[in-house]
């Protein structure tokens, strides 16, 4: 499963600072010169879910996911014992699932 870090950035129309969201864009926009809107940035980013490296292409983190799990390397064995904490946890909160304390 590779991790999707896809952002929006906010770029000053005048100077080409970028910021983070909207406001700080547009404060300095109207330092810079006349009021304009400022220019929305996206920045795609992926993440290989496994060792956590962030890849500028979809596909190369794909590649890098494949790798370990075809190494069953340690990245592939602990992202194996965390989905499994998480299929477990969430079946032992399933609503229909009775409490072991529940059967004295």
């Amino acid at each position: 499963m590779v991790i999707d870090n896809t952002k929006t950035l906010w770029k000053c129309p005048y100077c080409g600072e970028e910021y983070d969201n909207f406001d700080d864009a547009n404060d300095c926009a109207i330092d810079c010169a006349d009021v304009d809107d400022p220019e929305e940035l996206v920045v795609t980013k992926y993440e290989c879910a496994m060792c956590h490296k962030v890849f500028e292409e979809y596909d190369e983190a794909e590649v890098c996911e494949m790798k370990h799990s075809n190494d069953e390397d340690k990245y592939w064995v602990r992202f194996q014992e965390i989905e499994s904490m998480k299929r477990l946890e969430e079946a032992a909160n399933h609503p229909n699932q009775t409490k072991i304390e529940n059967y004295k």
